[in-house]
């Protein structure tokens, strides 16, 4: 691949808001193929930098859950995908730094994060040596961060926006994405000259190595059982009501 494409690649996806693989693969005239592990590397250079950061001082965290779909169960849908913003604050509330992570299969509580990811999330993200930690963990929707829940929606509302909707094996490299434009807004950084400097720190990575990430699949057998047994309920009215 020309570094001249690579280059351009670069600079487009750390525009504010990025760009899609279907536009990416037309205005550099290559396969999508091409285009989707060109964006997936530029992903994970962001993603390795943002793993390189704590938050620090004071630090709040809120539940959220991307793929809201309709659901009649109290049991998580397979597609709706748990995940925690967390942030650092500045003293009049304001976010300074923000991470959006999905919660892994063993730490999901019924719909949301349970309290193993929460401390999975402070343990992993937050210094050891951090102010005060508030979560919205128990709390009720109304007293939750109307800051951090915003944030969460804007992300999920450009993933959908933007990329159609993302599944669960991708979607943290997705979120780290949102999350580098976020963070260069809020500090008023020229996100576009970061990006070369991202990148040529990174390591080299392969398709191969990309696409062996694991899923971040939450288990759904709940859901699936209860579904299953309405939906045999549902057939055995009928069969009732067409005997009778």
């Amino acid at each position: 691949m020309p570094l001249r494409k690579w280059f351009r690649a670069i600079f487009l996806y750390f525009q504010p808001g990025g760009i899609s693989t279907v536009r990416l693969s037309r205005m550099l005239g290559i396969t999508y193929k091409t285009a989707w592990l060109m964006g997936h590397k530029i992903r994970h250079a962001m993603s390795t930098k943002d793993s390189l950061r704590k938050l620090t001082g004071l630090i709040r965290i809120t539940p959220g859950r991307y793929g809201r779909v309709y659901n009649p169960t109290a049991f998580r849908h397979p597609q709706e995908h748990p995940v925690l913003i967390g942030a650092s604050l500045t003293a009049n509330g304001q976010a300074k730094y923000v991470k959006i992570k999905q919660v892994m299969s063993e730490d999901i509580l019924i719909r949301s994060a349970g309290y193993g990811g929460l401390m999975k999330f402070i343990k992993t993200h937050a210094k050891n040596e951090a102010g005060e930690i508030i979560s919205d963990l128990n709390r009720p929707l109304g007293e939750r961060s109307k800051l951090l829940s915003h944030l969460g929606k804007a992300a999920f509302n450009w993933l959908n926006g933007t990329f159609r909707g993302i599944g669960p094996k991708h979607l943290q490299l997705y979120l780290d994405q949102f999350c580098c434009y976020e963070n260069s807004r809020t500090r008023r950084q020229e996100i576009s000259n970061q990006g070369l400097a991202y990148c040529s720190e990174m390591k080299r990575i392969t398709l191969r190595q990309l696409v062996a990430r694991p899923a971040l699949i939450p288990v759904t057998a709940e859901y699936d059982r209860v579904m299953r047994l309405e939906r045999s309920n549902g057939r055995s009215g009928s069969r009732g009501r067409s005997a009778s």
